[in-house]
């Protein structure tokens, strides 16, 4: 799964998402905590895009 995800542009990235695949977050808090990054990141840079 991980060669079909990955479409990062590092080598840092590439270990990132392949830590995120093989150790998935458990914790309510840490969970909620990345998907408001995630928000955030969508909203003010990849809105901008377009």
């Amino acid at each position: 799964m991980l060669w079909l995800l990955d479409q990062t542009k590092t080598a840092m990235g590439g270990r990132m998402l392949k830590q995120w695949i093989e150790r998935p977050l458990v914790n309510r808090s840490k969970i909620e905590q990345r998907q408001n990054i995630v928000n955030v990141l969508v909203d003010h840079f990849l809105n901008e895009i377009n």
